[in-house]
């Protein structure tokens, strides 16, 4: 459900894409116990700053989902890949 709501709020920036620019960013993101982004910070650099700054705010913005009940209420931290391919539209 998380990488489902980050996917959606992902934008391939238009520089990147006209320079051909793909690549994966490795994030660790921790929410607190209702799902609310506590901090998020890359692992794992795509190998270009325009790819790596989308995948931070494209976990900034996104409206993520209350965990389901059957987690404990706990904070969670947890590594999300981003990846920006020639087939992201």
């Amino acid at each position: 459900a998380v990488r489902a709501a980050v996917e959606r709020a992902k934008v391939y920036p238009a520089a990147a894409r006209a320079r051909g620019l793909v690549g994966r960013t490795q994030l660790r993101v921790r929410l607190d116990s209702g799902g609310q982004l506590l901090a998020v910070a890359i692992v794992g650099s795509s190998g270009s700053k325009l790819l790596d700054d989308a995948s931070l705010a494209a976990v900034r913005n996104a409206r993520m989902p209350e965990p389901p009940e059957s987690l404990p209420r706990a904070i969670r931290v947890f590594d999300l890949g981003i990846a920006f391919t020639s087939r992201n539209g």
